[in-house]
């Protein structure tokens, strides 16, 4: 047996959006945007990544603290390499697929908008689409291109300094869709999850941002919304779609 020097036994704490600041809104500033690599478990998922090097991209946030005294809180967005085929080895269904495609194009332009990105061509982007049909090895690569390409943007993509430097940022951070056990970006833009902060005379946050009925700020199993057939103007987005896209951020 040999201790581990180095070992890293606890963990960050997470955002803790409350209710009774902001109406729920959490408040923070980016401190990063990070391409990082892994290796696919060969015993998990669907295979298909097996012993490959699995690019993701990461923006990371630091929140507010409504008291000094208040512990330092992260939260850690991740947008990762889409499967093409489901964990039993079948293939995923193209109208499916392509929802996969667009949500994570749509939350990366939305908080690339939302923090003063200067426009990219479309035939800068049509370069960067990854092409689901492609090989394993080649779709990877293709997301690699993707993450990389963007990290830098963010990182550069004004005056040579990151976005939104320095800025108060106003964030919609909620509990999963499905079991609520982590916080997260919703999966689905919508009216917008991000946006340079803004306050009025009186200090306060003005915003367009707004935790639905549909959606909760409390992690666990009793934190559950109502659902899109109560009228809680839930995602525009299939159940089954909707909980494809919460496994590809969890």
């Amino acid at each position: 047996m040999k201790f581990d020097a180095k070992a890293q036994v606890t963990q960050e704490l997470k955002f803790k959006p409350l209710a009774e600041l902001n109406d729920g809104i959490s408040l923070g500033k980016l401190l990063s945007v990070e391409v990082h690599n892994s290796d696919a478990d060969k015993n998990t998922g669907t295979g298909e990544y097996g012993g490959l090097s699995i690019p993701r991209i990461v923006w990371r946030f630091q929140q507010n603290k409504a008291d000094s005294g208040d512990p330092d809180r992260f939260h850690n967005h991740v947008e990762r390499v889409i499967n093409s085929k489901m964990r039993d080895g079948t293939d995923i269904a193209p109208d499916t697929l392509n929802s996969l495609y667009e949500s994570l194009w749509f939350r990366i332009k939305h908080m690339y908008d939302a923090l003063g990105g200067q426009p990219i061509s479309q035939k800068d982007l049509d370069k960067l689409v990854p092409d689901e049909t492609a090989e394993p090895a080649d779709r990877i690569e293709q997301f690699r291109k993707l993450f990389e390409f963007f990290a830098d943007k963010f990182n550069t993509g004004k005056n040579d300094k990151m976005l939104a430097k320095g800025e108060v940022l106003a964030m919609k951070v909620i509990a999963n869709y499905g079991d609520r056990k982590f916080y997260t970006f919703p999966t689905f833009v919508g009216q917008g999850f991000l946006e340079i902060a803004k306050f009025d005379k009186q200090g306060r946050l003005n915003t367009t941002l707004e935790i639905k009925p549909s959606e909760s700020i409390v992690l666990g199993a009793g934190a559950k919304a109502t659902s899109p057939s109560d009228g809680g103007g839930a995602d525009e987005l299939p159940d089954h779609i909707k909980e494809m896209l919460a496994k590809q951020q969890g």
